[in-house]
């Protein structure tokens, strides 16, 4: 389980009573994977889903292959992904090995 610093609802740095806050990072992580674009981390070109992209995408059903891969190179163990056509609702059960 990853502990990390934090960040709020608007992927802002989290402080409590003047300082940064440090917990357990998972989901966090899972969401700015799903959210990055490729190209948006200069360490990491290639790393990202790029949700935002799927939503035009004539053929969504291939995301959730790209989201196991995603999550597999950061180092989980991808449990389910579902996702529906849409994107409207979207399931994940992934967890770092």
């Amino acid at each position: 389980m990853p502990f990390d610093i934090l960040l709020d609802e608007n992927f802002d740095l989290l402080f409590k009573d003047g300082d940064l806050v440090i917990g357990e990072s998972t989901r966090q992580h899972q969401q700015l994977l799903l959210l990055t674009q490729k190209g948006e981390n200069r360490e990491f070109p290639t790393t990202g889903v790029g949700l935002k992209n799927w939503t035009l995408d004539e053929n969504p059903g291939d995301l959730n292959g790209e989201i196991k891969k995603e999550f597999e190179k950061d180092g989980m163990k991808v449990l389910q992904v579902k996702t529906t056509s849409n994107l409207s609702n979207m399931h994940l059960e992934a967890v770092y090995e």
